[in-house]
């Protein structure tokens, strides 16, 4: 088998030592005993022919070496998103039991509370196993992937000089390893618009039950928090108003991006429903942190949907802000006052916050290497947490650890980026990853503001819409539609 190709001047490629003018047509063949014949049509170069035929021989097997481990990696990768069926089955079970909790509203499933470990645990020996063998790796080359893991690499190593080690090992061990492990699956299992889907849909359904039932309990007036806020009935992530406002402020816009990219009206109907719901829980839960990143991920999308109307689309979002805080409880507004005027809080736990803060900023700067995971509240102000979850990774596990949580939430915003401005001028049939992107971008920006007054940083929020992201770039990769891959170490 021959195969031939030319090198000259118009492919931007120019031989060493020779003036363009002497630059000639050159060409290559090879065959399989790798021999490779050097020809020299223009006489002017005769003199460098044993030059260019030893550089040009090398740069020919570099490529074969390259392009055969590219194809080779491929394949591979190919192969290893086909077999992940069987985890991504795993994973949204487990997603399943651990948004739904199942087993502690339903009676049947009262005696499988352990279920989630198992259901976790059988999902990451399948994911490894499936990996090690199609890719000869753990995990994939995400570069968020990479950071999540140094974070999780220093929380172990920093457990011995932590001021409360076996409060670190807890933190640890109770939810951080297994958010970073199932973080690392999804990243690597969500490579088509299905599966995507799949979790956004169970996601959203989550949030939406949530926003329901406290909606419903507001207007019941049970107010079972501080005498005037709702708190829902269901445990686990979901069991502080202020942590299931974070989940409703990540996943109501990415609910109107998905109906913005439904097809049927009925199913735009659905989508909108559950972020109204969502929006809802938002403001009867009362929560400071999440009516901030209300606001933060309704501008994101008022600004990216309304590019050709923004001053219209600005002043519609005032004006349907107004109206829903003439709506809310007379002291709703003195709460949300009280993010900038501490004196208004009825309870005060706004100046206690402040002061947490101020003390998590000291721990910080006097201990660079930090204090050990989960040891913050060893010393916050009466023995509670940062309630910031910048702070709390930065006094907890250093500053290095922090920069690779900030560079962890950088860089899916530029992934969206990306894929938004390249589908931006689709068709409306093949736009739909540039509502997913927006949505997602929403929901992330939602999240840097809410988490600023939780401590949320090892928690499940944030790591589910982030693998939502990479997913996405992958799918649209995968479609030829991008080609600037930036994704990888």
């Amino acid at each position: 088998m021959n195969n031939n190709f030319s090198i000259n001047k118009d492919n931007g490629r120019y031989l060493p030592g020779l003036d363009e003018s002497e630059s000639g047509k050159f060409s290559i063949s090879s065959n399989k005993q790798d021999h490779i014949n050097f020809k020299v049509r223009n006489t002017a170069v005769r003199g460098e022919e044993h030059l260019l035929k030893n550089q040009l021989s090398d740069d020919v097997k570099t490529f074969s070496k390259t392009s055969n481990h590219t194809l080779n990696y491929e394949k591979r990768s190919d192969y290893a998103s086909t077999i992940h069926s069987v985890t991504f089955a795993g994973l949204f079970l487990f997603s399943f039991f651990l948004y739904f909790r199942p087993y502690e509203w339903i009676p049947a499933f009262s005696g499988f509370d352990s279920l989630t470990f198992i259901i976790g645990l059988l999902t990451l020996l399948s994911f490894f196993a499936i990996q090690l063998n199609a890719e000869w790796r753990l995990w994939g080359r995400e570069t968020e992937v990479w950071l999540v893991l140094g974070i999780l690499l220093y929380a172990i190593i920093s457990i011995p000089i932590a001021k409360d080690p076996g409060l670190a090992w807890n933190t640890l061990n109770d939810t951080f390893i297994k958010v970073v492990l199932v973080f690392i699956c999804l990243a690597a299992v969500i490579t088509t618009k299905t599966r995507l889907d799949a979790l956004i849909l169970l996601s959203v359904s989550i949030g939406a039950k949530l926003g329901y039932d406290a909606f419903t309990m507001f207007q019941a007036g049970e107010f079972n928090v501080e005498g005037y806020r709702v708190k829902v009935d269901l445990g686990g992530m979901f069991g502080n108003p202020n942590d299931l406002a974070i989940h409703f402020v990540i996943f109501s816009p990415i609910a109107i991006a998905r109906a913005l990219a439904a097809r049927s009206f009925i199913s735009r109907l659905l989508w909108l429903a559950a972020a109204f719901f969502m929006v809802a829980g938002i403001l009867v839960t009362q929560s400071r942190g999440g009516f901030l990143g209300l606001l933060a991920s309704s501008g994101v999308l008022i600004w990216k949907f309304g590019k050709q109307h923004r001053a219209k689309a600005l002043i519609g979002g005032l004006v349907a802000l107004l109206f829903v805080l003439l709506l809310m409880p007379g002291n709703y507004g003195l709460r949300m006052a009280s993010i900038f005027i501490p004196s208004l809080d009825p309870v005060g736990s706004a100046s206690e916050r402040r002061e947490t803060l101020e003390r998590s900023l000291i721990v910080t700067l006097r201990n660079p290497q930090g204090i050990g995971i989960g040891n913050s509240r060893l010393v916050g102000v009466r023995d509670h947490e940062t309630h910031n979850a910048y702070t709390q990774v930065s006094s907890e596990l250093g500053w290095l650890s922090f920069i690779f949580y900030a560079l962890f939430l950088y860089l899916p915003l530029r992934r969206l980026k990306r894929i938004a401005n390249t589908y931006y001028l689709e068709k409306s049939a093949e736009r739909w990853p540039y509502y997913y992107a927006i949505g997602i971008t929403a929901g992330i920006v939602g999240y840097l503001v809410s988490s600023f007054f939780a401590s949320v940083a090892y928690q499940w929020y944030i790591y589910y819409p982030i693998a939502y992201a990479i997913g996405l770039e992958r799918i649209v990769n995968q479609s030829g539609q991008t080609q600037d891959k930036f994704n990888y170490i």
